[in-house]
């Protein structure tokens, strides 16, 4: 199998790099983002089309074991962070983001 070394630059790499700005609309979606397929991408897109700027969160590993069952996620945690940085309508991803929205992840 092939293994894909993450490190920060490969991360910068596949991400835009924006940062939100005064008066963006920001829109928060989270999840899985296991074996990404269009329908991930359509679902992003919609969310972008909602604002300015997109964040995504991305469940870690155990989160997603937890909720999925002890064969999930197919694919490792780095893997699906650049599967969705490389996506165009996402602006910034919150790597092992919470299950549960917080007031801490809004601030």
């Amino acid at each position: 199998p092939v293994r894909l070394w993450t490190t920060p630059r490969r991360i910068t790499e596949f991400s835009s790099a924006k940062q939100p700005r005064e008066g963006d609309r920001i829109v928060y979606v989270a999840g899985s983002f296991d074996m990404f397929h269009v329908g991930h991408a359509q679902l992003l897109k919609d969310a972008r089309e909602l604002g300015t700027f997109l964040f995504v969160g991305i469940h870690d590993d155990l989160a997603v074991s937890a909720a999925k069952g002890a064969h999930y996620p197919v694919m490792t945690l780095n893997e699906r962070v650049l599967n969705v940085c490389a996506c165009k309508w996402v602006d910034e991803v919150i790597i092992g983001a919470p299950r549960r929205v917080t007031s801490d992840l809004i601030k």
